[in-house]
């Protein structure tokens, strides 16, 4: 399933828009999430770790997250990377 996964994300993190090789449950299992591809995403390893067992602010409840920024779009303006949980 993981591969699964980071093709139909194209390995974006869906929450900074960066390069993300890891894969997060948008509702936690702790939180009652369920192991199915509707509750799982790509994530970079930043964010993913940053994320934890919280709730991702505005949960994706209904579909899976789109990415905040550009696809390719690898800085922000002051070419610092910018990850949702910083």
């Amino acid at each position: 399933m993981r591969e699964k996964i980071l093709i139909r994300d194209q390995n974006i993190c869906q929450y900074c828009g960066q390069y993300g090789n890891t894969i997060d449950h948008i509702i936690p299992l702790s939180k009652g999430g369920l192991d199915i591809e509707d509750n799982l995403c790509v994530a970079c390893v930043k964010c993913n770790s940053g994320k934890r067992d919280r709730m991702a602010p505005g949960s994706f409840l209904s579909a899976p997250p789109k990415p905040t920024t550009p696809a390719g779009s690898s800085f922000s303006e002051n070419k610092t990377e910018r990850h949702y949980f910083d």
